[in-house]
């Protein structure tokens, strides 16, 4: 077993290919659909091609550190069929391994010690050395696992990546259009498969161009909750819940959340007004333009939607909060950004009304 090694997607793809998959992983960092490129790698070097693509039977099983018993989920990586390994241990919550009891500590320090029947994966959203920082356990299990990291592609490395993925889909994406892609919906990813997908069936196999973009923008096939998010950016708050109601019938509530809060949180980021994301690129012309820096009353209500945005997805995912109201959760969001907005507005005006007494 390789000792505190740290791999990249690409490394484990080739490390793979020479020995096959076993041991114990830990993929470490934000990246979640290059993870699941990396699982389907370990299932192929452990079904080979044809077992993986067609969903083996029992190949996978899942757990949750903390939910889940440490002899049930090491019994399971500990366990080999009557041919030797046949599945992958998934194990997400690596970052909660510090509230495990002591027993529970040792447990996993004596198994990750020896050989795996099974590939184990733990599995976090936070880096590696964000881990090792947590407590002693996290470093010690990091030490006697095969570290891959997932960081966050940068923008050129996103667009890349995209080029690549459209041309799966028989799209000959050109670069100028894969940049644009990234600048309008920034480097998650599982965003950007989302939308290269789509595009594929809207447009079909062949050369696709930013001509093509904005001809698809124009009609209205794409960019919709792009609007919506803009416009709620803009303060016009009627006009972004009147799109919300149709971006709710095109797209995961999720993945409408991420772009809210991305934009959202790079507009709070940008140095001297400068867009660092290129809204309205879709059409010809745009309306991204250079701004002028946001006042500081402007960056608390932004702030204050930044921080509703993360709490809902918190809420969500662990499930305080029911799937159905999703959208409608996410749609209180957006009320309470126009309330407090007008209520902002109502004092400047306020303020201004008084000052102008004083002078008279």
């Amino acid at each position: 077993m390789a000792q505190g090694r740290s791999l990249s997607l690409r490394d484990l793809e080739g490390r793979l290919k020479r020995q096959g998959a076993s041991g114990a992983y830990a993929f470490c960092g934000p990246e979640g659909f290059l993870k699941q490129e990396a699982l389907q790698a370990l299932l192929r070097a452990l079904l080979g091609d044809e077992r993986a693509a067609t969903g083996a039977r029992y190949a996978l099983a899942t757990f949750r550190l903390g939910e889940h018993e440490a002899d049930e989920i090491l019994s399971a990586a500990m366990q080999t069929g009557l041919f030797g390994a046949e599945r992958v241990v998934w194990v997400d919550g690596l970052e909660r391994a510090g509230r495990l009891r002591p027993k529970e500590r040792e447990a996993w320090i004596r198994a990750l010690g020896r050989e795996t029947a099974n590939p184990l994966i733990l599995c976090s959203p936070e880096t590696a050395f964000e881990l090792r920082k947590r407590t002693k356990i996290h470093a010690e299990i990091l030490a006697r696992t095969t570290v891959v990291d997932f960081a966050r592609l940068e923008a050129p490395a996103a667009a890349a990546w995209l080029t690549r993925q459209a041309e799966r889909f028989g799209v000959r994406l050109s670069a100028p259009a894969a940049r644009r892609i990234v600048g309008h919906l920034g480097p998650d990813l599982m965003t950007l498969a989302q939308e290269v997908e789509k595009l594929s069936l809207l447009h079909g196999p062949g050369d696709l161009g930013v001509e093509d973009l904005r001809a698809m923008a124009r009609s209205g096939l794409i960019g919709g909750s792009w609007e919506c998010v803009e416009a709620a950016l803009q303060g016009k708050h009627v006009e972004a819940l009147q799109r919300l109601q149709s971006v709710r019938r095109e797209e995961s509530a999720f993945s409408f959340n991420w772009k809210l809060s991305y934009a959202a949180a790079n507009r709070l980021a940008e140095p001297g007004g400068a867009p660092a994301r290129g809204f309205g690129a879709w059409t010809a012309g745009g309306r991204g333009g250079g701004r002028s820096p946001l006042p500081p009353r402007a960056k608390n209500l932004l702030g204050r939607m930044l921080d509703e945005c993360y709490e809902w997805e918190r809420r969500m995912k662990s499930g305080r909060w029911p799937g159905a109201h999703d959208y409608t959760a996410l749609e209180a969001v957006l009320v309470a950004h126009a309330a407090r907005a007008r209520g902002d507005r109502a004092g400047m005006e306020s303020d201004e009304g008084a000052r102008h007494g004083a002078s008279d």
